[in-house]
């Protein structure tokens, strides 16, 4: 079998499984028909390059939508923050108040 023959059943498994990436005794067994044993090496080397560009590619989707989130969240907080400011001022204010009104009663 060439080795582009048998990349190609490698993908092609790969793609049988919903595109998730081949692991264990199945890849071995694809690259391991492989007639010459540096080819196989780079087989192997070719497999995990491609498994982990698709790896990255599903981890970097949920990263991004974190990232969008983020500013959003951040003014939600700047603004409870704000709020939070002027409520501890008007409680201070008010205690600061009281306590020299009572002070000049006393």
């Amino acid at each position: 079998m060439s080795a582009g023959v048998a990349i190609e059943k490698v993908f092609e498994a790969a793609a049988q499984q919903g595109g998730s990436c081949l692991v264990g005794a199945r890849a071995e067994q694809l690259i391991g028909e492989w007639p010459y044993p540096d080819w196989n090496r780079m087989g192997q080397f070719v497999f995990n390059v491609v498994s982990l560009k698709r790896s990255v590619a599903r981890l970097r989707e949920p990263n991004n939508e974190a990232q969008d989130k983020a500013p959003i969240l951040q003014g939600q907080a700047d603004d409870q923050a704000g709020q939070l400011k002027v409520r501890l001022t008007f409680a201070l204010v008010s205690l600061r108040d009281w306590i020299e009104m009572h002070a000049e009663r006393s």
